[in-house]
């Protein structure tokens, strides 16, 4: 079990580190919640809002962001 923890300290950890998934709002929500009432609640606000169609609506809490081509195949897959 304590392998497993340090193996999933490190998943998490690494995810925050990347720029995009740490701004993903459901996966905040999902780590932050207490309860998966709340998280389900959550998920169901988000879900109404209105999505990203196309790169240049990509907006995060910090501005918007520049994707390579590389980034953006990434992406796709």
């Amino acid at each position: 079990m304590t392998k497993r923890g340090v193996y999933l300290s490190r998943f998490l950890a690494n995810i925050l580190r990347n720029r995009i998934l740490r701004g993903d709002q459901f996966l905040m929500s999902f780590l932050t919640e207490d309860t998966v009432n709340k998280y389900k609640a959550e998920k169901a606000t988000m879900l109404k809002q209105k999505k990203v169609v196309s790169l240049d609506q990509l907006v995060t809490p910090d501005g918007r962001i520049e994707l390579s081509v590389d980034e953006v195949d990434k992406v796709r897959t």
